[in-house]
């Protein structure tokens, strides 16, 4: 779909039928859900961005970080291009769009406390959300340089983050001592999003496939597979669901009900790690090429 028609359009949605398999259904005394749907709210300025490959919404300083891999030829994501954090506000101004340097090529985030953790290939980077200053860097174990996205867990100050190449989540503590939290196996379809849902961690598999794994006792359950398209962002929406960003372009709706719904189609520009603001009700969507879009959902 072309960019700019998706930009003009209202609403977008749809009902997608059949090829999906869902764990969740519904219980005696829940109704179906109302399909979701977005309304396009802003974008950031055109050519803004470098790269953006993820984005979070900081709701304590009232700002949006986005990471900026800063491509620099083939097979960059992969590569050290000089990456760099961008620093917007809440209406898609960018406020500093080097906000924080000294990276490779940063990709998920999480906020916890006044630290902004980002996963830079082969470390996770801890940012001072006050100075964007780089305070600390924890290295991956040796041969560990896709790390993709990850998550803060608060109850026990612990980072969590995931290797494509490896097809691992690793644990990381408070003193920086990374663990294999969780191995799929090379078979498996690449780790990828990561979401902490109480204590449990949502996690995606690039070809359709969504899982939970229990922090506890690492049990693993499906939530959904069969998802057309190379899943990438993972943002769970109220009770009712999950966003899901398609790598070639499309952003779904995963309903706890068993609806798979599309809301938006952007191919050829990316839809990369999506993240959502309860407190902005925007869902935010990183084109990996210069900007990012906010939608508001209905």
């Amino acid at each position: 779909m072309n960019v700019k028609k998706t930009q003009l359009a209202a609403t977008i949605a749809f009902t997608l039928g059949g090829g999906l398999n869902f764990a969740h259904g519904l219980d005696s005394n829940e109704q179906p859900q109302k399909a979701k749907t977005l309304t396009q709210s802003w974008q950031s300025n055109d050519g803004g961005l470098n790269g953006p490959e993820s984005v979070i919404h900081d709701s304590l300083n009232r700002v949006i970080y986005a990471s900026n891999i800063n491509p620099q030829g083939r097979g960059a994501a992969w590569k050290d291009n000089g990456g760099f954090i961008s620093k917007l506000d809440e209406n898609g101004l960018i406020l500093e769009r080097e906000w924080a340097t000294g990276l490779k090529a940063p990709k998920g985030m999480a906020v916890n406390d006044g630290r902004l953790y980002v996963a830079d290939l082969n470390t996770v980077a801890v940012i001072d959300a006050a100075t964007g200053d780089v305070l600390n860097a924890y290295t991956a174990p040796d041969g560990s340089d896709h790390l993709n996205d990850l998550i803060f867990d608060p109850s026990s100050d612990t980072v969590y983050v995931s290797d494509s190449d490896k097809n691992v989540i690793y644990r990381i503590d408070s003193a920086g001592t990374f663990s294999v939290f969780y191995e799929a196996g090379k078979r498996s379809p690449n780790q990828s999003g990561l979401y902490l849902d109480g204590d449990s961690i949502i996690m995606t598999g690039s070809e359709g496939v969504i899982k939970s794994i229990s922090i506890s006792d690492g049990s693993v359950s499906t939530i959904a597979e069969g998802i057309a398209g190379r899943i990438d962002g993972i943002w769970k929406y109220n009770s009712t669901g999950l966003f899901v960003s398609d790598w070639r372009g499309t952003v779904y709706f995963v309903g706890y009900d068993g609806v798979v719904s599309e809301l938006i189609s952007t191919d050829p520009v990316r839809s990369a790690d999506i993240s959502y603001s309860g407190t902005l009700n925007k869902l935010l969507v990183p084109d990996f090429k210069d900007k990012i879009i906010a939608y508001s959902v209905n």
